[in-house]
């Protein structure tokens, strides 16, 4: 198994987005997973989590720009997905960010600074 994580970049959420409050940094990203193994992968076990200055960020869902969430079906023995993902943050653009997947044992981490 192996996954990727984009580096995240700024957006504005919409008007309907779920767990954005004004002045909160958000930044979106793409998540990869290819399953390389003999049987279906079980997605919902990952975990993503994010912090900014010490500070959990918080997930963001806003389907008017294609954040749905994480997937919640079976990835066939063989297969590949992608889904957009989406952080918000107490913190100003530059701070610092780390962003983990897990699912069990940390599979990926990523830090950088908030655009």
């Amino acid at each position: 198994m192996s996954v990727t994580i984009t580096q995240p970049r700024s957006f504005k959420p919409g008007d309907y987005a779920s767990n954005f409050v004004p002045g909160q940094v958000a930044n979106r990203f793409e998540v990869s997973i290819e399953n390389g193994g003999t049987t279906d992968l079980d997605v919902t076990q990952f975990i993503i989590t994010s912090t900014s200055n010490g500070q959990s960020c918080v997930d963001v869902l806003d389907g008017d720009n294609g954040i749905d969430g994480s997937p919640t079906e079976p990835l066939a023995a063989g297969g590949k997905l992608s889904f957009n993902y989406a952080i918000a943050c107490n913190s100003k653009v530059g701070d610092e960010y780390k962003i983990s997947v897990t699912a069990g044992a940390s599979l990926v981490g990523l830090t950088g600074t908030l655009k």
